[in-house]
């Protein structure tokens, strides 16, 4: 697509890199054993139902905020269309020049190619604004679906307020990280946005390093192995009983310096363990 992902950091340590998202993936499985082990198999498939409701939902918003995505990409090319700055630009200077030939000639054809051109800026402007209010409702509604959708999250599962920009962060993620062909990227990396809506790099890299990664660069490799299996056990965390979620995260965060969590905080994994906060789990333990 010719599209220039934003860099990887200079200097970046790629086994570490590798190591550091598998450890993050190694940690939720072991909250996950300690969580059977203090359920009987009953107890755990009634976790697992509530976990599989909560990803039959999670689809259908992944679904939403994809389709509210494409809405956003829209609205940003109808807006640029209705502005025209380009055109403007080029329609003026041609107005400007006929007026200067008509002032110094009599031909009659030279001024009403400027009535045409007065013509075609008006229809132009016309067809730009019926877009760009398209454009606007159906970016509304979709907002509205989606909006919608979350508060239904939020009641099936409290563990994702519907309000809170972590929910918003594992539905992206349920999105660029799954197996559906994605079509409207520059979720995570705006560099992949249209030209017309395209930020600065900094901006760019912010929003990757609040992601803790770019989820949109195959080769990105901060991004953690096996994604799906993060998120799932992540759904099964959220759905646990909050007294033994809380009792299961003090033990992992005693013995290892971090408990998990139900909500994607990734980035503050890394910092914490660039910190020393977290103990390391060798590559190939625990597999």
């Amino acid at each position: 697509m010719g599209y220039r992902n934003t860099p990887l950091p200079p200097g970046l340590n790629f086994d570490e890199a590798f190591a550091r998202g598998d450890m993050y993936r190694k940690y939720h499985s072991l909250y996950i054993d300690e969580l059977c082990s203090r359920l009987s198999d009953d107890e755990f498939e009634a976790v697992k139902e509530k976990a599989s409701k909560c990803q039959r939902l999670f689809k259908r918003l992944g679904d939403a905020i994809h389709e509210k995505h494409g809405a956003y990409l829209q609205h940003g090319v109808d807006k640029d269309f209705y502005e025209g700055k380009t055109f403007k630009k080029m329609a003026i200077t041609g107005l400007l020049i006929i007026a200067a030939i008509s002032f110094f000639t009599d031909n009659q054809y030279v001024a009403y190619s400027g009535v045409v051109i007065l013509a075609f800026w008006a229809y132009r402007h016309h067809v730009a604004a019926q877009e760009l209010g398209k454009s606007e409702r159906a970016l509304a509604d979709r907002e509205r679906e989606f909006k919608s959708l979350k508060r239904d999250l939020e009641d099936i599962c409290p563990a994702y307020p519907a309000d809170r920009i972590k929910t918003e962060d594992l539905i992206i993620l349920s999105v660029v990280s799954g197996d559906e062909i994605i079509t409207h990227k520059g979720m995570i990396d705006q560099r992949l946005l249209p030209h017309c809506m395209r930020k600065t790099e900094d901006e760019a890299q912010t929003i990757i390093n609040h992601f803790g990664a770019n989820f949109e660069d195959d080769y990105d490799p901060r991004v953690p192995d096996k994604m799906w299996e993060v998120l799932w056990d992540k759904l099964l965390i959220a759905n646990v009983p909050l007294d033994l979620q809380w009792e299961i995260q003090e033990k992992l965060e005693q013995d290892y310096g971090y408990g998990c969590s139900p909500q994607w905080d990734y980035q503050e994994f890394l910092m914490s363990f660039e910190a020393g906060e977290i103990k390391r789990i060798e590559v190939g333990e625990y597999e």
